[in-house]
């Protein structure tokens, strides 16, 4: 992205423009942390363990859980955007971005906790209750299926991770070229192999 946008970055009116343009994609990276069959799986399970844990006895202050989960969210968003500004200036990297989903996660367990500890103050009507029991069930067999599907990927790559180099398609590592350029010159300079 630096390459098209930013070549020869110099802080003038059009370099500062460029940098608004950016902005729209942190917006969509946060958008699509918590927007995603994962974040349905965190809110049905997170909401049903508070549900059975308040049918127990245990109390929520969901006002508070819902405050956080709010700014949890929020933080993400400015995180998000902030990264993807950072990444003109120097890559674009998946890790960059570890940061947003994880923080947009706890937001998202935030909100499940206080919308399964709403519904079990709710004892006029059963149907938010069932629905929740439903969703959480739901996300028990996905998330089971989810692990299942993982440590079979897993295995399928043990041959190629423990013979050399095992590249996941889709996701870059050092393709630029100011990072490679950086990585054969500290390859250079340890005295070691170039990694493929």
């Amino acid at each position: 992205m630096r390459s098209s946008l930013l070549p020869n970055p110099n802080f003038t009116l059009d370099f500062v423009l460029a940098e608004f343009k950016i902005i729209p994609v942190g917006v969509e990276l946060w958008i699509s942390s918590f927007i995603n069959p994962g974040a349905l799986i965190v809110l049905g399970l997170t909401g049903l363990f508070s549900l059975l844990l308040s049918w127990l006895g245990y109390t929520f202050a969901i006002r508070r859980l819902s405050l956080s989960a709010l700014g949890f969210l929020g933080f993400s968003l400015m995180l998000a955007i902030v990264n993807s500004v950072s990444e003109a200036f120097a890559y674009e990297a998946f890790w960059h971005q570890v940061q947003v989903r994880e923080i947009s996660w706890f937001g998202l367990c935030c909100a499940g906790v206080a919308l399964g500890a709403g519904c079990g103050r709710m004892q006029q009507s059963a149907a938010p209750v069932i629905t929740l029991l439903i969703a959480g069930i739901l996300s028990l067999v996905c998330a089971g299926s989810t692990v299942v599907t993982m440590t079979g990927t897993w295995i399928s790559r043990e041959h190629a991770w423990n013979s050399g180099a095992a590249p996941e398609p889709g996701i870059a590592d050092i393709e630029s070229k100011w990072v490679r350029d950086s990585w054969e010159k500290l390859a250079d300079f340890r005295g070691t192999d170039l990694r493929k």
